[in-house]
């Protein structure tokens, strides 16, 4: 079962918009960010585990009230998620089912660690 803890939206500089979820998948702990400033806006999903750090990354254009919305989505999208994988998939196909043009994502992944 996927556990959000979400944070109001707060102000992260006089002109952008933030907002965080830290989301509890199996167990796994990942963050996520929704931030933006006018059409530009950024979703972060990151996993910092102690077996390995994954970052994916999406910039979406969209309208200010457009992406006002955009946290809601993400958060109906990542209540069906199950591992970070499944919010992977989900993110990108949840913006654009709600008209949000995503541009393609950045990823970065560290090899999960020796023991």
């Amino acid at each position: 079962m996927t556990f959000i803890d979400r944070t109001d939206m707060i102000k992260a500089s006089p002109r952008a918009e933030l907002q965080r979820f830290a989301l509890y998948l199996q167990g796994d702990r990942a963050d996520i960010t929704v931030q933006g400033e006018g059409d530009r806006w950024l979703v972060v999903l990151y996993k910092n585990s102690a077996f390995e750090s994954r970052t994916h990354s999406w910039w979406l254009e969209s309208s200010r009230e457009a992406g006002l919305s955009l946290a809601r989505e993400v958060e109906r999208c990542l209540q069906g998620a199950r591992t970070f994988e499944d919010a992977i998939t989900c993110l990108p196909e949840t913006l654009r089912a709600s008209g949000v043009q995503v541009h393609a994502p950045g990823a970065s992944e560290t090899a999960p660690l020796d023991l």
